[in-house]
């Protein structure tokens, strides 16, 4: 009988190891972040443009009819500049970047090809994962806590 509980056991084991990557969480993101985050704390905006797909996208949720786009040449500047604002928890979004090592809590994960930290939206297309997007939320509260000083 104990046999042919470890068998069942182990067969289990096995199908499960095996279940459809859609089923699994995708941890390559995991890998792709550690890159994104030593980059961001080494202020590294050649590195950072390389893990970007560029020109990047930067738009409100309630204004998709006027997204801006930023291109390679203009990146390292705007990237900078966006760092040094305020994430929506109080401190900057290079700090808010620096305290995420893992990919865990505010991480909105999609069907494992999407996930977005703070203001920064990723994909992962045929190349790998990519910062895509900066989704800069409500018009009028991105205004009032940036006080003309961001995008």
């Amino acid at each position: 009988m104990k046999a042919v509980f470890f068998g069942l056991a182990l067969t289990a084991l096995a199908l499960s190891a095996t279940a459809s990557p859609l089923n699994r969480p995708d941890d390559s993101f995991g890998v792709f972040w550690a890159g994104f985050r030593q980059a961001v704390l080494q202020n590294d905006t050649g590195k950072l443009a390389t893990l970007t797909r560029l020109p990047l996208e930067v738009g409100f949720e309630t204004d998709q009819d006027h997204v801006k786009t930023v291109s390679r040449t203009a990146f390292p500047a705007f990237l900078r500049a966006e760092l040094a604002c305020q994430s929506a928890d109080g401190d900057t979004n290079a700090a808010m970047i620096q305290r995420k090592v893992e990919p865990a809590g505010r991480f909105d994960f999609h069907d494992g090809s999407r996930a977005t930290v703070g203001v920064f939206s990723f994909a992962k297309g045929g190349s790998g994962w990519r910062l895509t997007v900066l989704n800069l939320g409500d018009p009028g509260e991105y205004r009032s806590l940036m006080r003309g000083r961001c995008s």
